[in-house]
């Protein structure tokens, strides 16, 4: 068996942390443009209709609940997909109130089907 190089480590970047955190903080307290933000910063390639379809699925709102679904959070994320997000290490209540949580499952969808899960909305 070959001994495969260390890969080197990234270092982190504690204060883009604190600023992702305290602009979660802002979206939840209500604040669209935060939020607004964090779906920009999660959807770089196409900003736009990620934005267009948080708006329109929650009004930007991290807590927005869906009372004729399961549906929660800024991206609308269906409940069966509480099994991704524990995989990801997300329980479904940060899914259902924060908007960091919620664009990290929804992302995760994306990545795998792109818009598709919104194909409604987009």
């Amino acid at each position: 068996m070959t001994p495969q190089p260390a890969r080197a480590q990234q270092p982190v970047d504690y204060e883009a942390i604190r600023n992702l955190i305290y602009i979660d903080q802002q979206a939840q307290m209500g604040n669209t443009d935060a939020a607004e933000d964090l779906v920009r910063l999660t959807f770089p390639e196409d900003p736009d209709t990620a934005v267009r379809i948080a708006r329109r699925e929650s009004g930007l709102r991290c807590n927005a609940d869906n009372p004729r679904s399961s549906a929660s959070g800024i991206m609308q994320i269906m409940g069966l997909h509480a099994p991704r997000a524990a995989r990801m290490g997300v329980q479904w209540q940060e899914v259902q109130t924060s908007c960091l949580a919620n664009l990290a499952v929804a992302r995760a969808l994306y990545n795998e089907q792109r818009w598709q899960p919104w194909r409604l909305t987009a």
